[in-house]
């Protein structure tokens, strides 16, 4: 996950920081669209950890990224190990 994806403030101060981001070009799904795909066209488990960490986040959960590096947060790698763990599970991967 991306922080700047995850949260609108990131977003918005790099938005004015880079002010071509605003052009409207830039697709933030893009990245986790293609790599969706191409485990799909592959027929590859994948995991999107966007969904749940946007339910974290709704939920007013922790911080999931740092403010200042985009790096996760222990709050964000333990939310990541336990879907990890799930999925894995689910998916009968062990």
């Amino acid at each position: 996950t991306s922080r700047d994806h995850l949260y609108p403030s990131s977003w918005a101060a790099l938005e004015e920081t880079y002010p071509r981001l605003k052009s409207g070009l830039w697709n933030l799904e893009a990245p986790t669209q293609r790599i969706l795909d191409w485990c799909q066209s592959r027929d590859v488990a994948c995991l999107n950890l966007l969904p749940i960490f946007e339910v974290d986040r709704d939920s007013g959960g922790e911080r999931l990224h740092y403010v200042h590096d985009g790096h996760w947060t222990a709050a964000g790698h333990a939310l990541a190990a336990r879907a990890a763990a799930q999925f894995i599970l689910r998916e009968s991967l062990l």
